[in-house]
């Protein structure tokens, strides 16, 4: 029996030992992080007392951007194994009771020991925005939310960090929904200086100023490495000292950025001539080194398919075969320097620089021998078509011939060029480019003097849509709207043709062009006469600028007047003000002599202008006009007259200096002093200034009554007035007296009732 109760109790006790471990194999979790700690001995007393076992984190929540201990807190569970579980492995892991952040994220780490259990959520931060340069975005996670504590320097938007401008601030990382933060000092560094060079070559004492493109170069320290090699001076010029390699430092204020350009300094850079720039196959060019280098310093690249090197004495290249190759020359210990110059390696044959070619009679062309500077004769078939003389081919007559160039000590060798010499071809413009349906406008050929046929009466005018309108005796009328094209042809030579384009309207509002237009639909207007111009389209005349292309020909006044001025062929020019894309013109043929009282209407001008008065600071028309708004302007208003009478400026000429003008009608023997002359209405007037040979005044004679002369001066009392003088004043010096042309009739005088004393405004 007592053997038995032994038995029992080792039974039971196995029993017990197998279910014990049992447990503890349950405790475990496979695969999974865990800390071992020992396991105590349990107590053999069955009365010792139980003490509370109890496990958490010292926080439920933590930021951490490096390795942090685990927070882990327990209580009477001193030496009994922690498992612990994350739910993702990515972010961090565990290593000697620490928890060791991999990347950005979150996880929930659960630690258990026993039966007990406590969680801790791990956010992990692991953006470097401790430094950033200038302009620089930094995409975030969107766990986090963050802040800036000065946006001018980092601003903050969607999850995304804007280094804004150079400077520090503090960026608070916090976790979304809760008061969990973590702050970053964060510095934004300036833009680094930037310059348009990587590298800065020079020769042994050269020298180049350092521009900065983004810095003042105040703004920034400078270093040079090695002042041996370059010295940068106060003016900020970098001089090569001596042959080598350094750096220049341009360095931020605040040390945070910075840009480093090499420096090297050589002797000279390699240099070498070739005597042509072509060669002929078979043929040598010798090539030499310029500069203090000798072969052995150089390395000599050719396409070798197409040059063979030869040194001999000296450097030659044999051509082998046609085709263009660079010869490059460059320093052995710098490849980077290094020079090159192309070659063209030409039959043997002469060759011409073009092939067969049309010109149009009265051209001249270069006509050149590529591959031969000498040693050559040209010949051409037919003189009469073109001739040749000192290397250019000029076109004579219509038709073709050949031009041949061979060698003079090989004849065989040859080549030729055809050369096709075609008329001049007329070039015509509508009289009005843009009109209304059912207007009219004649067509003027510019180059008539320049035709072979220069008798207007055989070109003809015809309609590439014969539907557009009809041309009768050269005149055009517009029957439907759109871009007609009009084609001009020579009756007795069909090649002799051009074409050229008249834009037609329904209505003046059916387009922002200008529509102006003048009684003369033909173009023709008499020398000396003045046209009126009609505006058809929305616009004003204040709302143009009208010029004429030659103002010997032609000129337009203030009044939209064009006025014939001598035979010449010239446009109207009108765009529209401020915005000169909006434009048209008025083609004009001037014939005949002007019979115009010119006087006469110089002194009506005049008589209209009495009463002006200038504006603030000199400001007049005349001065706009002239483009001086804003200077003294006696000469100005008289030149302003003669423009508005039509009178040309080699007549009276456009003047704004009193000097100037009186030097013109001297150089011209179109001068008469004081008291020498009687001066007659027309002339211009002109008054004494600080010398001799200086005029500080002048203005327009109007009468004359052999004791008094009478003016209409501008700038007189700051406006425009008649004026009279004594035929012998000391404050006049002389008369300018304009060439008019010849006028059949008696020219008058102007009204000298009002006319009063007094001394002109100084305008030297």
């Amino acid at each position: 029996m007592k053997f038995k109760n032994i038995y029992i109790l080792l039974f039971l006790s196995i029993f017990l030992f197998v279910i014990g471990c049992g447990n503890n194999e349950d405790e475990k979790t496979p695969d999974v992080p865990t800390v071992d700690e020992p396991t105590p001995e349990q107590p053999d007393d069955p009365k010792t007392p139980v003490v509370n076992e109890s496990i958490s984190f010292k926080e439920k929540t933590i930021i951490i951007d490096e390795e942090v201990e685990i927070p882990l807190e327990k209580t009477g569970l001193d030496g009994y194994k922690v498992l612990y579980n994350v739910d993702c492995s990515e972010v961090i892991e565990f290593k000697n009771n620490k928890i060791i952040p991999i990347k950005t994220g979150k996880v929930i780490i659960t630690a258990t020991v026993k039966d007990l259990t406590a969680q801790l959520e791990v956010y992990v931060f692991l953006e470097d925005i401790s430094t950033l340069d200038m302009g620089e975005e930094i995409e975030l996670s969107d766990i986090y939310s963050y802040t800036s504590s000065n946006t001018e320097i980092v601003s903050v938007e969607n999850n995304k960090l804007i280094a804004e401008k150079a400077g520090s601030t503090n960026i608070k990382v916090s976790i979304k929904d809760s008061n969990i933060f973590k702050e970053y000092a964060v510095t934004v560094k300036g833009a680094a200086p930037r310059f348009d060079m990587d590298q800065i070559v020079l020769c042994s004492g050269e020298e180049v100023f350092i521009e900065v493109l983004n810095y003042s170069q105040e703004d920034l320290n400078w270093n040079v490495s090695n002042e041996d090699v370059a010295f940068l001076f106060e003016d900020w010029f970098l001089c090569a000292m001596g042959t080598g390699e350094c750096e220049l430092k341009a360095e931020t204020k605040d040390g945070l950025t910075s840009t480093i350009i090499k420096v090297i300094v050589i002797e000279e850079y390699p240099t070498f001539d070739i005597q042509k720039d072509f060669v002929v196959v078979g043929s040598e060019i010798e090539l030499s080194i310029t500069s203090n280098y000798v072969y052995e310093d150089l390395l000599i690249d050719v396409d070798t398919e197409l040059f063979e090197i030869i040194k001999n004495d000296s450097i030659y290249l044999k051509a082998l075969k046609t085709g263009t190759s660079v010869v490059k020359v460059s320093l052995k210990d710098y490849p980077q320097f290094s020079r090159e110059e192309e070659i063209e390696i030409y039959p043997v044959e002469p060759i011409f620089n073009i092939q067969d070619s049309e010109i149009t009679k009265g051209v001249s062309i270069k006509l050149i021998v590529e591959n031969y500077q000498d040693n050559y004769e040209i010949e051409v078939d037919n003189e009469n078509i073109v001739k040749y003389e000192d290397g250019l081919v000029t076109a004579l007559n219509v038709g073709s011939t050949s031009v041949k160039v061979y060698l003079k000590d090989e004849p065989t060798k040859y080549s030729t060029v055809n050369i096709t010499v075609l008329p001049i071809m007329p070039k015509f413009d509508a009289v009005m480019k843009n009109i209304l349906v059912g207007s009219k406008t004649g067509f003027i050929i510019n180059n008539i003097l320049q035709l072979d046929d220069q008798d207007v009466n055989n070109y003809e005018y015809t309609l590439a849509d014969k539907s557009a309108g009809e041309i009768e005796n050269g005149i055009f009328t517009a029957k439907k709207a759109g871009e007609i094209e009009i084609i001009v042809t020579n009756k007795n030579d069909s090649k002799v043709t051009s074409k050229s384009i008249i834009n037609v309207y329904d209505k003046p509002t059916d387009t922002k062009e200008i529509l102006i237009s003048i009684d003369n639909v033909d173009g023709v207007l008499q020398a000396g006469e003045m046209f009126p111009t009609t505006i058809l389209s929305n616009y004003t005349l204040d709302d143009l600028v009208m010029s004429t292309s030659n103002d010997l020909v032609l000129m337009v006044n203030s009044k939209g007047r064009i006025l014939a001025v001598n035979a010449g062929i010239a446009l109207v020019n009108i765009y529209v003000k401020g915005n000169q894309s909006i434009k048209t013109s008025i083609t004009v043929n001037v014939v005949g002599l002007p019979n115009t009282n010119y006087v006469g209407r110089l002194i009506s001008v005049a008589e209209e202008e009495i009463g002006y008065r200038e504006g603030p600071n000199n400001d007049t028309k005349y001065g706009s006009w002239y483009g001086l708004p804003n200077e003294e302007w006696c000469a100005m208003f008289v030149a302003w007259c003669a423009k508005e009478s039509g009178i040309s400026t080699d007549i009276i000429p456009k003047y704004a200096g009193c000097t100037f003008g009186m030097n013109w009608f001297k150089e011209r023997n179109g001068w008469g002093d004081q008291g020498k002359y009687t001066p007659k209405p027309g002339d211009i007037i002109f008054f004494s200034g600080d010398t001799e040979n200086v005029s500080s005044h002048t203005g327009i004679v109007i009468a004359c009554d052999g004791v008094n002369v009478y003016t209409i001066e501008g700038n007189t009392s700051n406006m425009v007035a008649k004026r009279e003088y004594s035929l012998t004043s000391t404050y006049v010096k002389g008369y300018g007296i304009p060439n008019y042309p010849k006028y059949d009739g008696d020219v008058g005088s102007g009204d000298i009732g009002g006319s009063t004393g007094g001394e002109g405004e100084s305008t030297t």
